[in-house]
């Protein structure tokens, strides 16, 4: 087995004789070139030699900004194979640029990288097609494993603040619509998800599994993009404002209806794809399997300066390619999107995760959670020795171990009703009630996989993560799809044990006769024997986890204090609480007892507070609705 070469060979000879506006492009192995003038509408043209195929643009053109038009050319081996990580790499970097909610860039982030030049801006419309073989060669489980990562991309999609509508065409020596992008519901990804889980192998096999015809697959895209154009009622301006993306997953050789580039050309004359338009469209092909046609598939793919479109992978690798795709890393300031790939571990699963510590007490933790890029959530008890104007002692820690960031502290919100002493006289030594505080950092975070927001409840961005309309959907909605009263919700946080982070699940108990049981346990502890009501310690503003009544939960440890409580909604996660007390100090125990509890600040019940503060951070909703 053999890998792809991807080194180049600088020239050592340079032109004399004119002023270059491009870079030397240099010589890829395996290769040579033509062409030693790179001033502007100077060509330079390049073939593999021997056997080797050349993936990328064989014909390159100066531009006169000093760019190259099309891809850096490789020349590989016919039966070599990219590595999952590689293609998740360069296709997610290629891809997630037009799903983040961000502004035209002119450049890449940094030399070298693969970023997209031209990006989706929020409330534009993305047009996905995808094209899946299912000729011959096709084994079931094959099919099933495409099947299942496709929906697990498209599901992935959905979390992000961009309209897509999909199209699904399968294809052998016929090719059948799955799913048509001029209908309706080709814009709801639950609809299309449905449909492709639905569909059956020896169904859509049974007539298509003589051939190979890539032209009349593509022939079929074209035909709905004429029709969806239509369908749209568009102004010219607004259709070629929406971009296109074709996905296409073969493991053959086109043997029926011809090359398939001339149908190519076809649909980017439609779209009017040019050097000014290139972001329009992009053309991704993977190629599975060694007995694909390297070269007609090189010449249909995408070919874009910093960004790879042709991937050639084992059958059997391409689930690991869509898991991996799920650690991306440019998808903006997105909140509550955690690396999900199957390599992820420690901070990037739970990047909004921050620590408070003390300047002067090494042995002082607490927890918070980053919910904007000046601002940590945390509990008020963890600045209980900071009084109104005084000196702040404490810093802020983010990220990864080995490139932990220390933070400096602007000020404290503590919320102006909480009162730690408050119930003194009545023998209550603690009392937590609105136990939150904001804390504003000097200065303003950039986001990476390992820093991230997490979403609060009642705010547009949670909105779009719950796949609800922006426009419609009220706070009670948000309240009601994430704290449901009729079962015990799944919950995460994150405990802090002699040093070491661990993601912990736990059940929010919202049933009334659940909550009332795990309120109750509240009184057995240390500093509450003598209270007789426990409505004096926990009141509605708190939600209890913990217990062991089907099986034993994990429970808060000293330094966990302000931690957030959080659910997941598949790659979307969105903060309901923030851990405040427990009842005990048994983290550490092998065995829990069923009344060790913990109680955490309810985030619906503190809304107008945090408004207040994050409005001009966050975008909330309507919270009177």
């Amino acid at each position: 087995e053999v890998r792809a070469l991807r080194y180049f060979i600088d020239e050592t000879i340079p032109s004399l004789l004119s002023v270059d506006t491009c870079p030397n492009p240099g010589i890829p192995a395996g290769s040579v070139k033509s062409g030693t003038s790179y001033g502007t509408d100077n060509k330079v043209k390049y073939v593999c030699l021997d056997s080797l195929a050349l993936i990328g643009s064989n014909e390159r053109i100066c531009l006169e900004t000093g760019e190259w038009t099309g891809s850096e050319p490789t020349c590989e081996h016919k039966h070599s194979f990219d590595l999952p990580e590689e293609v998740a790499s360069h296709f997610s970097a290629s891809f997630t640029r037009i799903l983040s909610e961000s502004n035209v860039v002119k450049k890449s982030d940094s030399p070298g990288s693969y970023g997209r030049r031209l990006v989706l801006g929020q409330g534009q419309k993305l047009h996905i097609y995808i094209i899946l073989d299912v000729s011959g060669s096709i084994k079931k489980e094959e099919f099933h494993e495409a099947r299942n990562a496709l929906t697990s991309f498209i599901d992935m999609i959905s979390r992000f603040e961009v309209a897509v509508n999909y199209g699904v065409v399968t294809f052998g020596s016929r090719s059948d619509i799955v799913i048509n992008i001029a209908q309706f519901e080709s814009g709801f990804s639950d609809v299309v998800v449905d449909v492709l889980n639905e569909l059956k192998f020896e169904e859509i096999t049974k007539a298509s599994r003589t051939g190979t015809n890539m032209t009349g697959a593509l022939k079929t895209v074209f035909q709905m993009m004429v029709l969806k154009k239509a369908s749209m009622k568009l102004a010219e301006s607004e259709w070629r404002a929406v971009r296109h993306t074709i996905m296409i997953f073969t493991d053959g050789r086109t043997n029926m209806g011809g090359s398939p580039k001339p149908m190519m050309d076809q649909i980017q004359r439609f779209l009017d794809i040019k050097q000014s338009r290139e972001d329009f469209l992009d053309v991704y092909v993977f190629g599975l399997g060694d007995d694909c046609d390297r070269e007609e598939i090189n010449a249909i793919a995408s070919k874009k300066d910093k960004e790879k479109h042709v991937f050639f992978l084992r059958r059997d690798d391409l689930p690991d390619v869509f898991s991996s795709i799920l650690d991306l890393t440019s998808v903006g300031n997105l909140c509550g999107f955690a690396n999900k790939s199957l390599s992820a571990t420690g901070q990037s699963t739970y990047p909004w995760f921050a620590e408070v510590v003390s300047n002067e007490n090494p042995e002082f933790r607490c927890s918070g959670s980053i919910v904007a890029s000046k601002w940590i959530l945390t509990a008020a008890h963890c600045f209980e020795d900071l009084s109104q104007g005084g000196v702040i002692r404490k810093k802020i820690i983010v990220g990864p171990h080995n490139e932990r960031a220390e933070l400096s502290i602007e000020r404290v919100l503590k919320h102006p009703r909480y009162n730690l002493t408050s119930k003194m006289e009545k023998g209550i030594r603690e009392f937590y009630d609105y136990d939150i505080a904001l804390v504003k950092i000097k200065s303003r975070l950039n986001f990476t996989t390992f820093i991230r927001p997490i979403c609060l409840p009642c705010t547009v961005e949670t909105s779009v993560a719950l796949r609800k309309s922006k426009t419609e959907t009220s706070c009670a909605d948000h309240k009601k799809e994430l704290l449901p009263i009729l079962r015990a919700v799944d919950a995460k946080f994150v405990q802090k044990d002699h040093n070491k982070q661990q993601l912990k699940n736990v059940r929010i108990k919202t049933g009334e006769s659940e909550r009332t049981l795990c309120e109750h346990d509240a009184l057995k502890a240390s500093i509450y024997v003598n209270v007789s009501d426990v409505k004096d310690v926990v009141t509605d503003r708190f939600l209890c986890t913990g217990g062991s009544t089907h099986m034993a939960e994990a429970i808060s440890c000293k330094g966990d204090s302000g931690g957030p409580l959080y659910i997941q909604k598949l790659y979307r996660n969105i903060q309901v609480g923030v851990v405040s007390w427990g009842v005990k100090n048994l983290c550490s125990a092998r065995r829990l007892p069923g009344d060790a509890r913990d109680f955490h600040i309810n985030l619906f019940e503190v809304l107008g507070w945090l408004k207040q503060h994050l409005a001009n951070s966050t975008r909330f909703l309507d919270l009177s609705q």
